[in-house]
C-alpha cells in the first residue's frame, strides 16, 4: 500500500488572515489571487485578502476565473502567472477555480498550452506553488493532483493529473461556506459522496482509502440536512468540508470509477451541476456492477450506520437517501444521435478504469451499457 498525501491541512477560521499567514511562511513575495466571478469578490473576501497580502509585503496580482475552466481560459491565465513571474499561486474559490489555478500553474511553469499536456505530463517541470482555500465544498481537489479541464475546441472533459498539482498547502475556512446556496450544498456533498462510494469500490482500495471514504461519507449523511436547514450552522459546514477533503484523499488513493467516467463523457449534453450528474448516473452504474461487489457496498453502508444485509440492500438505501434530496429524473441528456458513438469512445479512452471497475469491461458490454442510458 503505497501513501502519498504531501499537501499541509489548516482548518482555521478568518480565511484572509489564515491565507496571508500562510502564504508568508514560505516565504513568498509575489502571489497571483485567482477567484471566481462570484462571494470572494461581492462579499469584499478577495479585498480584505489582498489588504492583508500587503502588509505582510507581498505583491498581489488580481486573476479572475469568469466561467467553467475550459482550456482557453485557463492558457490565459497561465500565460499572466507566467508574465508576473509570481512564486505562488492561492486559488480561492471552487473546484473550478482550483483546478484552473492548478493547471495554469503548471502550463505557466513549463511554457506551454492546455492542449500540449492534455493527454501526456510526463516530463514536466513542477508546477508554480499553488495554495488552495476552497470555498464551496465538494469536489476535494484541494488534496488531489488533479485537474478537471474541459477543452474549449473539442468539448472534452479532461483530466490531468501531476505530482505537482498537489497544492503545497490546503486552507480550509468553514465559515465561508455558511453563504453557500442549497443547490451548490447538495451538489457539492454529493460529488464528495460518490467519490467516498467508487473509492470504498473500487477493486484498488486500499485500508487507507477505505477509512478516509468512510468517514467523509458518514459526515455528508450525518450533516447534510443541517448545513441545508441551517446555512449557518459552521459545524455542519465544517464537517462536509472535511468529507470533501476525506473524498479527495480516498479517490488520490483508489481513483475514482464508472459514474465520473461517464459524467465527464456526458456533462456538455446536460444543465445538471456535475455532482447532480453523478447522482443521476448512480442508478445505472450501481445496476451494471452489482454482482460484482463482493460485499463492499453492504460493508461501506453499514460502516456509515445503515442497516443492510447484501449489497443489492445497500444500493437501494443509498439511492433512497440522494432522493430525499434529488428525487430521480427522466433522462436529463439532449444527445444528438450521431454522438453516441463519440460518447462510447470518450468512455472507453479512459483505460484506467478497466483496472478499477467492479464488474469486467469488454467492449460488448460498455456499449450496451451506455447505449441503454442514452436510449432511455
Amino acid at each position: 500500500m503505497k501513501i502519498n498525501l504531501p499537501v499541509d491541512i489548516i482548518f482555521g477560521s478568518n480565511l484572509h488572515v489564515e491565507a496571508a499567514a500562510v502564504l508568508a511562511d514560505h516565504k513568498f513575495d509575489s502571489v497571483y489571487v485567482l477567484t471566481g466571478a462570484g462571494s470572494a469578490r461581492e462579499s469584499g473576501l478577495l479585498e480584505r485578502l489582498c489588504d492583508e497580502l500587503k502588509k505582510q509585503g507581498m505583491t498581489c496580482f488580481d486573476g479572475r476565473l469568469s466561467a467553467g475552466p475550459d482550456s482557453d481560459a485557463v492558457d490565459k491565465l497561465a500565460g499572466e502567472i507566467a508574465a508576473s513571474k509570481v512564486d505562488a499561486v492561492l486559488a480561492l474559490g471552487g473546484g473550478s477555480v482550483i483546478d484552473a489555478a492548478k493547471s495554469a500553474a503548471l502550463q505557466a511553469a513549463n511554457g506551454c498550452r492546455f492542449s500540449d499536456i492534455e493527454f501526456n505530463t510526463a516530463d514536466l517541470q513542477d508546477a508554480v506553488p499553488v495554495i488552495a482555500a476552497p470555498t464551496v465544498s465538494g469536489s476535494g481537489s484541494e488534496v488531489t493532483p488533479y485537474a478537471v479541464i474541459n477543452n474549449s475546441k473539442t468539448g472534452r472533459k479532461s483530466t490531468i493529473s501531476h505530482n505537482s498539482l498537489f497544492p503545497e498547502t490546503a486552507l480550509i475556512c468553514p465559515e465561508v461556506f455558511t453563504s453557500v446556496s442549497s443547490i451548490q450544498t447538495i451538489a457539492g456533498s454529493f460529488d464528495a459522496l460518490i467519490h467516498c462510494f467508487e473509492a470504498y469500490t473500487s477493486t484498488r482500495s486500499n485500508e487507507l482509502a477505505n477509512a478516509f471514504a468512510v468517514r467523509g461519507a458518514y459526515l455528508i449523511f450525518d450533516n447534510l440536512k443541517a448545513a441545508l436547514s441551517s446555512p449557518e450552522d459552521v459545524g455542519a459546514r465544517k464537517a462536509l468540508a472535511e468529507a470533501s477533503m476525506f473524498g479527495g484523499i480516498a479517490i488520490t488513493h483508489a481513483r475514482t470509477g464508472a459514474i465520473h467516467t461517464l459524467s465527464a463523457a456526458l456533462q456538455k449534453y446536460t444543465q445538471l451541476p456535475h455532482g447532480l450528474l453523478n447522482a443521476a448516473l448512480l442508478p445505472a452504474v450501481t445496476e451494471l456492477n452489482e454482482n460484482h461487489y463482493s460485499g463492499k457496498v453492504k460493508e461501506f453502508m453499514s460502516a456509515c450506520g445503515f442497516s443492510v444485509r447484501t449489497d443489492a440492500g445497500g444500493i437501494v438505501k443509498l439511492a433512497g437517501w440522494i432522493s430525499q434530496f434529488f428525487p430521480p429524473v427522466d433522462n436529463p441528456f439532449d444527445i444528438p444521435g450521431r454522438d453516441a458513438y463519440s460518447i462510447i469512445e470518450r468512455f472507453k479512452e479512459d483505460k484506467g478504469l478497466l483496472e478499477v471497475n467492479p464488474a469486467p469491461l469488454p467492449e460488448r458490454t460498455i456499449n450496451a451499457f451506455i447505449t441503454g442510458i442514452i436510449d432511455a
